[in-house]
């Protein structure tokens, strides 16, 4: 129970990185900025928790670990940034 709640929380936290680059650069829809957040996040935090930070490192022994919490968010925050990054300089590229 603990684990999808904070998958869903790093997830939310991707949709609001999403949301931080539309407000910046003001070249997308709301929408579109929401689900590359979310793609990204997950993505992101996917590759991430090979290398350590995932959920089962953080709820590890029944005891959640702050730090590890907080680069995880950190990095869903990121991966949310980036997925909209990403998506836009696609979409200048092929000009869609």
């Amino acid at each position: 129970m603990t684990a999808t709640l904070l998958v869903l929380i790093a997830i939310w936290f991707g949709i609001f990185g999403g949301i931080v680059y539309r407000l910046i650069y003001h070249n997308m829809s709301l929408t579109t900025a929401i689900i590359a957040g979310v793609f990204g996040s997950i993505f992101f935090t996917k590759f991430f928790s090979h290398l350590g930070l995932g959920i089962a490192t953080v709820t590890q022994g029944g005891v959640i670990n702050y730090i590890v919490l907080t680069l995880h968010l950190l990095v869903a925050f990121g991966g949310g940034f980036l997925g909209v990054f990403i998506l836009n300089k696609l979409r200048l590229r092929y000009k869609v």
